[in-house]
């Protein structure tokens, strides 16, 4: 039955390092009305366990396969741009909007961002009237993909 497929149910992974940017994203994600699943994770290493649902992230029920992976540049382990890379070769995640969310407002890493296949490029804001902003902007783009896609299902 397609409503037990994976693709239909909306969740999040955010991957970012900075506990402070983690909280003020998920009170924007809430004050948005983005009432999903949010699992965060800290470093580039912990995205890809979790993406290829190797351990402590073997539980797909607990953690989800996202349909949104929201993306610091600046990770530790590997980068988001590593990250990016390896996305490139999973064909399984072609339909995960990326959006990469940094602090880099750098001209490169947005076009090297795009280039290696971020679907949106958020420059991270320093307050959280902005972060909600952001969020919601997310939020449009995110549902208009999702529910092409769901339709499309």
């Amino acid at each position: 039955a397609p409503e037990n497929r994976p693709s239909t149910r909306l969740s999040v992974l955010v991957a970012e390092k900075d506990p402070c940017d983690a909280l003020l994203l998920e009170q924007a994600f809430f004050a948005a009305g983005l009432h999903v699943p949010l699992q965060f994770v800290d470093d580039g290493r912990e995205v890809l366990d979790y993406l290829r649902g190797d351990p402590p992230f073997v539980n797909r029920e607990a953690h989800p396969v996202p349909t949104l992976l929201v993306l610091e540049l600046d990770l530790p382990q590997q980068s988001g741009f590593d990250v990016l890379q390896w996305l490139q070769e999973q064909p399984s995640f072609k339909q995960m909007l990326v959006v990469v969310f940094s602090a880099s407002a750098r001209h490169e890493d947005i076009e090297r961002a795009y280039a290696m296949g971020a679907d949106a490029y958020l420059v991270k804001p320093s307050d959280s009237g902005e972060m909600l902003e952001a969020v919601q902007h997310m939020k449009r783009l995110w549902l208009e993909t999702s529910t092409a896609l769901l339709s499309a299902a």
